[in-house]
């Protein structure tokens, strides 16, 4: 197996990212924050299959959890949808976890 790697470098995050792409504006041509996009891939409802589109239609996580359920599920489908908005609205700290309206700043305080 190591021959196979011969004379080849190591591909670094960002490359190995964008391969399969047919456009490299789909993973917003930068990825800035590597930690962003690993804590986006480990959301239920989150897949390989539907990373990049999410990346593609929002433009940070404070977006991401002040979408309605409606928008996550325009963007993602029904089920997966429900999975992230549910993963994002519920409350696991308080009693086995229950829905609770959580209140998302809009925006940096001045």
């Amino acid at each position: 197996m190591s021959d196979l790697k011969l004379n080849f470098d190591e591909p670094d995050e960002r490359s190995a990212m964008l391969k399969g792409t047919t456009d490299s504006v789909t993973l917003r041509d930068s990825i800035e924050n590597p930690a962003a996009v690993e804590m986006l891939r480990a959301m239920p409802g989150v897949n390989g299959h539907n990373l990049r589109l999410v990346m593609s239609k929002v433009e940070s996580m404070r977006q991401l959890v002040s979408m309605k359920r409606k928008e996550l599920q325009g963007i993602i489908g029904d089920q997966n949808g429900e999975k992230l908005w549910k993963f994002i609205h519920t409350d696991y700290r308080a009693d086995g976890g229950y829905e609770a309206p959580l209140e998302i700043p809009k925006g940096p305080s001045a």
